[in-house]
């Protein structure tokens, strides 16, 4: 294929990821809400009657923000009578679902663009002065040369800290609540995915360690063989 096409196609791509990762954060809202408006009494009365007085809303924007402007911790705590270890975590991560929801109003709305994609022999390159671009922490092993750096760090950005975010929320909540005992007591399921070595490889370029298409990814641990001694684990 042409570079031309090429880095048409991956413009489209980014756009793509913008969106998704916007939205996913709404769809962590919905359930998140649906369970904790319906399915969740405080054993503290007061806070109980103030959590069924003021239901959590389904949009994400709508519990961080108040009026564009961001909600505290404590605010969240006194609004929605959530626990101060869930209000922290919608703060945390409120600053990161800001700058991706102004990212994808800009492309959806048409005032800005994922830019021109450089393709090179090392892999797809951006201006890091462009205006998606320009406050990603870029640092000199990200970078071409002087006018570009590799587009994989700012995707893997994009990517581990919308899942961080999902997994950060709903693990506050679980632990802040008490779930009905197990149904099946000591069952686990673990899911294989053809998608984790593409996730692997995208932690490798957050963590610095490769981060051009060029550069392979660490291997992957050996499995331990069958005599070798076994090790203490803990499960959660």
């Amino acid at each position: 294929m042409s570079h031309s096409f090429t880095a048409s196609f991956v413009r489209a791509e980014v756009e793509y990821i913008l969106i998704v990762a916007r939205s996913i954060f709404d769809l962590l809202q919905e359930v998140v809400s649906r369970f904790w408006n319906d399915h969740i009494n405080l054993l503290d009365e007061p806070r109980n009657r103030l959590k069924k007085q003021n239901r959590l809303p389904p949009g994400f924007a709508r519990v961080v923000f108040a009026n564009d402007a961001p909600r505290t911790a404590q605010e969240l705590t006194d609004r929605f009578a959530l626990p101060p270890t869930l209000a922290e975590q919608y703060v945390r991560h409120a600053g990161f679902f800001a700058s991706l929801r102004a990212a994808r109003d800009h492309i959806i709305h048409g005032s800005s663009n994922p830019g021109t994609i450089f393709v090179t022999e090392r892999g797809f390159a951006v201006d890091p002065k462009s205006t998606l671009y320009c406050e990603f922490p870029w640092t000199a092993e990200h970078h071409y040369n002087e006018n570009i750096v590799s587009l994989m760090p700012w995707i893997a950005n994009i990517v581990v800290k919308t899942i961080a975010s999902c997994t950060d929320i709903v693990g506050a909540l679980g632990h802040e609540i008490k779930l009905p005992d197990e149904l099946a007591p000591g069952y686990r399921v673990l899911l294989r995915d053809p998608m984790n070595s593409a996730l692997m490889r995208l932690l490798e370029a957050i963590d610095g360690k490769s981060v051009w298409w060029d550069e392979p990814a660490d291997p992957q641990p050996a499995a331990p063989q069958a005599e070798d001694p076994p090790q203490d684990s803990a499960e959660s």
